[in-house]
């Protein structure tokens, strides 16, 4: 199916779905992209803001959505999801990294055709996929869940962030034993995994202010392939003022002294959580809390500053 025939359907079918009750109101979210597909992005905004179009309409969607997933570029054999090597660390990461410039890319068209961001970005399918685990049905999708995945899931949590002006929904893919999941069971037994504690570690971020932040003396780890920056982060403000810095340490080796200058504010209560483990570590039914956020105390507080350490392949919370 063409974009521009996706389009015309879109146009027709969203017709017939209309908000009844003003108290619940429909939110329509048109089929988007996969990946890096931009020429979709745009010649479906184009034709469903197309005349006979009312401007006051935006192109009869509330939302447009966007898939993305690290891993679907190796192709069938994508490598198992706890068996890989420092390179195929570096080049997972690096993949969700790419995310960004996809966000970047998709937001500047629609941009061109919504410039008031009145048509929110929904990634309503992220995340890492590797091979089935040995031994379960292939179709089931069904994976493990390392650091490696913990990590891929804070850096691109921290994307999300930083493009909340358009990005109005992430889901990942998918909650339950499927992919990168939150959560693995079997019968009555149950694992928390990884990218479960970081989902957890960012809920300071909702409802939260996005506050500008940015990396000074920040190098480069990798490959010679894939190269990517060493850490990463976003911060956020509360109605109460407590300031929320979630950051990613990518590094496979070595711990990393850290100083958080702030502007306006002088720390007082600072709390910090750290999840990490071996790159290749992951929660099981006989152990499910192998991985899990540890508080730290490797924080010291300084004028208009915290000065933290954080070891290597790492995801850390600071409530400040």
């Amino acid at each position: 199916m063409t974009a521009v025939y996706y389009a015309w359907l879109y146009r027709r079918y969203q017709t017939y779905v209309r908000t009844y009750d003003k108290e619940y109101p429909i939110f329509k979210i048109c089929g988007g992209a996969n990946a890096d597909d931009y020429l979709w992005t745009d010649q479906v905004l184009r034709e469903c803001f197309a005349h006979p179009a009312p401007q006051e309409a935006h192109g009869f969607m509330d939302g447009l959505s966007v898939h993305y997933y690290a891993g679907v570029e190796k192709g069938n054999r994508k490598g198992s999801a706890t068996e890989f090597s420092a390179q195929q660390w570096y080049d997972t990461l690096a993949a969700i990294f790419r995310l960004n410039t996809v966000i970047q890319r998709h937001s500047e068209i629609m941009d061109r055709y919504d410039p008031e961001k009145k048509i929110g970005m929904m990634v309503d399918e992220w995340g890492c996929w590797h091979d089935a685990e040995p031994g379960t049905h292939p179709g089931f999708l069904y994976q493990q869940n390392t650091m490696r995945d913990a990590l891929a899931a804070g850096i691109a949590l921290n994307i999300f962030n930083r493009h909340c002006e358009r990005v109005r929904m992430a889901c990942i893919a998918q909650m339950v034993n499927v992919l990168q999941a939150m959560i693995l069971t079997d019968g009555s037994r149950m694992a928390l995994t990884p990218t479960y504690h970081v989902f957890h570690m960012y809920r300071g971020h909702q409802s939260g202010e996005l506050l500008e932040s940015r990396m000074e003396g920040c190098g480069y780890i990798g490959t010679e392939e894939f190269q990517i920056p060493e850490l990463q982060e976003s911060v956020s403000v509360n109605a109460k003022g407590i300031v929320t810095v979630t950051l990613n340490h990518m590094d496979l080796e070595g711990e990393k002294e850290i100083e958080i200058k702030f502007k306006e504010k002088q720390p007082k209560n600072v709390r910090m959580r750290v999840l990490h483990s071996k790159m290749q570590d992951f929660n099981s039914f006989d152990n499910p809390d192998r991985i899990r956020p540890q508080e730290s105390r490797k924080w010291e507080i300084g004028k208009a500053c915290v000065k933290i350490q954080v070891p290597p392949r790492s995801v850390t919370l600071m409530t400040i």
